[in-house]
């Protein structure tokens, strides 16, 4: 099933979309995705649009948007076509099969309706993969000589170090040099080459995932995913139109 609408927009525009599948009697309440558009803040300029498809919090509905601005600007985010055309079985089946062992529970325990983010998963504290990041984070701290307190389960605690969280999940920063001792970026290509991401264990395969199958390889997998603008984060003045697709 494939939703799609069309909303025209002004520079004084906004409109808010909430993509959510309603809970089963025997199924959490909460499971859908959500995206927002605004005609100002959350980062953008004032009569902007602003928006982005994200999984940051959990899979629920797949969602594209196309953002068409009055100077030619066009963009599209989200899910790509192959995930938009093909059965909710095969894209869960996809991220059991794509992801290694830690990861593969977060499409199963509550199958169809949501894949969820590592931090809902075993991945939280007192589950079997709290440690995942720890020796990672160890050699990150080390080699750069870190003097903020490392990261919890999932990686977590690290809201005033986005780059240090971003390199955390994308497996990338342990290279003396990279960060000062207070977590500033001093390496500034670290972010220049994608395909250097998630290349070895640990990292955060939930965020490879929609990436791997997110338009553009743009997606919002972790809460730092804007970092390097990797993220479905979009934002542009004089909005047209925005298109918006929903899929099962």
């Amino acid at each position: 099933m494939r939703i799609t609408t069309t909303h025209f927009l002004g520079p004084a525009s906004a409109l808010a979309l909430i993509a959510g599948c309603s809970s089963a009697p025997d199924q959490p309440s909460g499971t859908g995705v959500r995206a927002g558009v605004t005609s100002s803040g959350s980062g953008g300029a004032p009569g902007a649009t602003t928006g982005a498809s994200s999984s940051s919090t959990a899979f629920g509905l797949k969602i594209a948007m196309k953002l068409h601005c009055a100077d030619g600007f066009d963009i599209d985010v989200g899910e790509d076509y192959e995930t938009f055309q093909e059965d909710r079985a095969v894209t869960f089946a996809k991220f059991i099969q794509e992801t290694p062992a830690e990861f593969k529970h977060l499409a199963e325990v509550e199958a169809p309706y949501r894949i969820l983010q590592p931090g809902a998963g075993e991945f939280k504290k007192g589950k079997a993969s709290e440690h995942y990041y720890e020796a990672f984070a160890d050699q990150m701290w080390a080699v750069n000589g870190l003097t903020f307190p490392k990261p919890g389960p999932n990686g977590d605690g690290l809201g005033a170090y986005p780059d240090v969280s971003a390199a955390l999940m994308r497996h990338v920063g342990a290279v003396a040099g990279t960060f000062s001792l207070e977590g500033k970026l001093l390496n500034k290509d670290l972010w220049k080459d994608e395909s250097s991401f998630y290349s070895a264990a640990p990292a955060n395969y939930y965020a490879k995932f929609w990436h791997t199958h997110g338009l553009r390889s743009k997606a919002y997998g972790f809460p730092y995913d804007d970092v390097g603008s990797y993220s479905s984060y979009v934002s542009h003045k004089d909005p047209q139109y925005l298109v918006i697709a929903i899929g099962w």
